[in-house]
């Protein structure tokens, strides 16, 4: 790998890492948010159900939709944290830490053999490789050794 191909998968990482970061702070903000919607909600329910027992006011209807309220902000919490549990799954399969890869995939074998490549010529300075010569029968000059 060249040197620039290094930098180029360095700058990818770390741009894939901070998009992580971003999208989890992102996710934090809006679980934050409903959190507190879920805290305002369940305080006006308190306060229902004072009024309830002090005043002799009927908050029946009133109590249940706030309890419906805070329910349903509950299950939004638990789906985003699920979505947020998973997208960091998915980010650390993709972009896993140096030294650490995800399994390989399972390829096919090719439907046809293997290419020939023509030999490669040696760099200046270098003594070429002798050449490979096929077995052949003994020839009219060669002589048994014995």
């Amino acid at each position: 790998m060249g040197f620039m191909d290094k930098v180029k998968s360095t700058a990818q990482d770390v741009a894939s890492q901070a998009q992580k970061a971003t999208s989890q702070a992102q996710s934090k903000l809006e679980q934050s948010q409903l959190r507190k919607k879920a805290d305002d909600v369940a305080r006006n329910l308190g306060y229902a159900v004072v009024r309830q027992r002090t005043q002799g006011v009927d908050a029946a209807a009133d109590i249940d939709a706030m309890v419906d309220d805070i329910v349903g902000i509950e299950t939004q919490i638990a789906e985003q944290e699920e979505v947020a549990r998973q997208a960091a799954e998915q980010a650390s399969y993709q972009n896993p830490p140096p030294g650490q890869y995800p399994p390989a995939q399972p390829t096919s074998a090719p439907d046809s053999p293997p290419t020939q490549y023509p030999p490669v010529a040696p760099m200046p300075g270098q003594a070429s490789p002798p050449a490979a010569q096929p077995p052949s029968q003994p020839g009219p000059h060669d002589r048994p050794q014995g």
